[in-house]
């Protein structure tokens, strides 16, 4: 018996139960089968199975979020079954008619052969009753995901928000105006291949040639614990090296560190000079999103560590202009490793930004710099400004996002790339392998949906910089309630936003207390002593009064007993421990800028002071 006549048995068979089963209403077996019927079947059945699984649910996890589930479920597979049940009904009832209509008896249903009934029948069952349901309810879900993120995504455009990553990045410019053009970057490799061919081989090797030796140091600034930096114990690592030229015994450790830093000059002086190129523009492959490699981030990070050395030592050896001249480079490598709109490149910035102010706490400490090195370097700082450039981060965050799960919404086939994307940026992979076996594409759909309307729950609409608490109350709200598939990437990519938004509020500390510090300095300079307030400092050395954006009010200050002062913020706790911190918070970068704000007893302030203020 061949298939189709197979399916045709046993949907007539599927008639003849039905004819002798007892029905909710009498119906003659040669006439049509009413549609109502089965549309009031299944609407009782679902009704029936989805309130129990709905209160086995809201007793399991609290809310009714996956109610409607069972009801579609029930409902699909009652048009499939209702289907199946008219058209083998009335394929009988005419069987029936056409024989009654020749004086000829009723035809007796085909039997099947046994072995169709262990084999096709359930496979015949399989298909219509689970396989095409479930067909069916993946494809109205994809299709309504779908419409909806359209017409969210034609609200959001017309709102004015970025969704497409390349719209983001630095534009093309000349070899002359970029910083990315100088020899130690140009080769740089940012494909697989590139990295390992010969030239880009060859200019990691010149990168790592001029790359300090580890002190095995914590990575924070030491002015953020009242250090200078150790230069005998750069001179110890410097000098062992053979790389270094060997410096008399009875030489300061100044002069030896600047000695041995001389092996470097060429390299330095390049990068001194691309450093006042103003574009900077890495050939990094954006449409690869999280997935993009971007190798000169640890090498501009590296080199600022020597300029910012450079400029400690010659501090100490009595040279000002040239250590003006090193926090300058330092400072434009900061801005140059934020080009990037991705957080890791503003997160690299900010750190570089923090070391460079090292020698800035240092001068003032010993009254190294004069009135027109302090106003040059406070109109440096001042020049930086974070919140743009951490909400430029955060929309780049969203656009990467989106262009990802839109890539892979578009082409489920080719997803590899972005899934190892999304992984990198916080997981996904479970869905990702799910995904490869069901066409469950309206998942990632209501993901992207709910990742988008987060970033709108979280992020201003006024361009501003959200709140790093405020943001960890709502994912903390979203983390204790029940897990729902739709919130996936939001519980996998939104926690980091507090850890992010924590260290922003950190760069922008650091930025108030060395611009305070340098107007108070100008100040003394001006005046003969410290003001009493800060208020004495505006409008002539600072424009107006800079806030701490850890508690949205003045930064602390109050002179001390030896004429000096203590400049505060009072961290990420928001408590005024009076200057005081707990060392241990100060044991890492990331530590000190990302502390939760409950649970700690260990004070948390930032001091810019020249006291011993370790609790």
């Amino acid at each position: 018996m061949k298939l189709r006549d197979t399916l045709s048995a046993t949907l007539l068979s599927h008639a003849d139960i039905l004819a002798k089963r007892p029905l909710p209403v009498r119906l003659d077996p040669s006439n049509p089968y009413p549609l109502w019927l089965p549309v009031v079947r299944t609407l009782f059945w679902a009704t029936f199975f989805t309130l129990q699984v709905g209160l086995v649910i809201r007793a399991v996890s609290g809310q009714w979020s996956l109610f409607m589930w069972p009801f579609w479920w029930i409902v699909s597979i009652g048009v499939v079954w209702g289907g199946m049940t008219v058209f083998a009904w009335n394929r009988r009832a005419a069987r029936l008619h056409a024989a009654a209509a020749a004086g000829q008896p009723a035809p007796e249903a085909e039997r099947l052969p046994v072995w169709s009934r262990f084999t096709l029948v359930p496979l015949y069952y399989l298909l219509f009753l689970i396989v095409t349901p479930l067909a069916l309810v993946l494809t109205v879900a994809n299709r309504m995901s779908a419409r909806e993120w359209t017409d969210y995504r034609a609200e959001l455009v017309a709102r004015g928000v970025t969704l497409d990553l390349l719209a983001m990045v630095p534009k093309p410019v000349t070899d002359a105006e970029n910083f990315a053009a100088t020899p130690l970057f140009k080769d740089l490799g940012y494909t697989s291949d590139a990295i390992h061919s010969q030239a880009g081989q060859a200019a990691l090797k010149r990168l790592e040639k001029i790359t300090l030796p580890s002190l095995g140091q914590p990575n924070s600034p030491p002015w953020l614990t009242q250090k200078k930096v150790s230069l005998a114990d750069y001179r110890a690592v410097l000098t062992n090296a053979t790389v270094f030229s060997q410096s008399a015994a009875n030489v300061s450790d100044a002069t030896a560190v600047l000695a041995a830093l001389k092996a470097w000059d060429a390299e330095l002086r390049e990068i001194e000079t691309a450093a006042t190129r103003s574009v900077v523009a890495f050939p990094v492959r954006y449409q690869d999103a999280f997935s993009a490699l971007l190798p000169h981030l640890a090498h501009i990070r590296s080199l600022s560590s020597n300029f910012r050395l450079r400029a400690s030592a010659r501090l100490d050896a009595s040279e000002a202009a040239g250590a003006l001249q090193d926090f300058k480079t330092c400072w434009g490598l900061g801005k140059i490793s934020a080009s990037e709109p991705f957080m890791i490149s503003y997160l690299v910035g900010v750190a570089i930004d923090g070391q460079a102010m090292q020698p800035i706490w240092e001068g003032l400490g010993t009254k190294a710099w004069n009135e027109s090195q302090l106003a040059e370097l406070e109109s440096l700082l001042a020049s930086r400004n974070y919140s743009k450039l951490c909400r430029r981060s955060l929309d780049a965050e969203r656009a990467a996002s989106t262009t990802i799960m839109e890539q892979w919404i578009a082409d489920p086939a080719g997803m590899d790339k972005a899934s190892s994307g999304l992984a990198e940026a916080g997981g996904g992979n479970g869905l990702m392998n799910i995904a490869r076996i069901l066409p469950v594409r309206f998942i990632m759909t209501e993901n992207l949906i709910s990742l988008n309307r987060w970033h709108d729950e979280l992020i201003p609409k006024d361009g501003s910089v959200p709140d790093f608490r405020e943001t960890d109350r709502k994912m903390d709200g979203l983390v204790a309630s029940p897990w729902q598939p739709r919130y996936i990437f939001v519980r996998l990519l939104f926690p980091a936003f507090g850890n992010f938004l924590r260290k922003a509020a950190g760069a922008e500390v650091h930025q108030s207390l060395a611009r305070t510090a340098i107007a108070l300095e100008r100040h003394q300079l001006a005046a003969g002593s410290y003001p009493d307030t800060l208020a004495a400092l505006t409008p002539k050395f600072l424009p107006t009064a800079l806030n701490d954006p850890f508690s949205k009010g003045p930064l602390h200050y109050s002179k001390t007993a030896d004429g000096r002062y203590l400049l505060h913020s009072v961290g990420p706790n928001g408590r005024d421990d009076q200057g005081r911190f707990d060392k241990r918070a100060k044991s890492s970068e990331a530590l000190r800028v990302s502390a939760p704000t409950t649970g700690r007893s260990g004070a948390d302030d930032i001091a810019w002071t020249y006291l011993p203020l370790e609790k």
